[in-house]
């Protein structure tokens, strides 16, 4: 997924964002404004009557969409943190660069590590589409809406191409995971040393088990 707003003639193209569909039957619905609770209602959602589904089928939709939501909400925070990083890493390299320049040169290179980190997961902005094939939260993005886009049960195949990607997502989301909790801390106390601002980081995104 590329990592910036959609632009005008995207959100025009492809839509809002959403979210997985609820199967028919009765839901409890909550507004939240901030902490308050805005609305609370009981809500019942009927199906399309034009549309002939099995129940059965619907669940099993809904059972992947969500493990595809879940995979793209988390690798989302996770190129976030990366952008952070890299953001948080170029202001000290400015700042270092007058006073301790062999500092700031490791620094540069710290963020060709965040640079390529991010790279095994998403599309970068300057990347153009048709440049590159398609990049791992491309992939999930693509999937979800594939099997949020009808009203029938995942076919053979997306469950098949659903196992290929979580395989590909598990193994790039923890070596994400893994370069946030244990490289950022060794560059903290580099930078500690010379003086520069450490980087700071939200609380740990949870890799989805899927």
């Amino acid at each position: 997924m590329v990592r910036h707003a959609p632009r005008d003639e995207e959100a025009e193209f492809f839509g809002g964002p959403r979210g997985p569909q609820a199967v028919p039957g009765t839901d409890h619905v909550k507004l939240l404004i901030g902490d308050a609770v805005a609305a609370d209602k009981t809500v019942e959602v009927r199906l399309d009557p034009s549309v002939s589904v099995p129940a059965n089928a619907l669940g099993t939709q809904l059972e992947y969409a969500l493990k595809a939501r879940d995979m793209e909400s988390a690798g989302n925070q996770v190129l976030k943190d990366l952008d952070s990083v890299k953001e948080q890493l170029t202001a000290s390299e400015k700042l270092l660069k007058e006073n301790s320049k062999t500092v700031a040169e490791a620094i540069a290179q710290d963020i060709k590590q965040v640079d390529k980190v991010s790279a095994e997961l998403g599309r970068p902005p300057e990347v153009a589409r048709l440049a590159e094939g398609p990049h791992l939260m491309e992939k999930v993005s693509s999937l979800f809406q594939s099997l949020d886009g009808v009203d029938a049960a995942p076919t053979a195949a997306q469950i098949e191409y659903f196992g290929e990607i979580v395989a590909e997502y598990r193994q790039k989301m923890n070596e994400a995971a893994t370069f946030l909790s244990k490289t950022v801390p060794q560059w903290n106390a580099e930078l500690q040393k010379a003086g520069a601002p450490v980087i700071v980081l939200g609380k740990p995104v949870e890799v989805p088990k899927v």
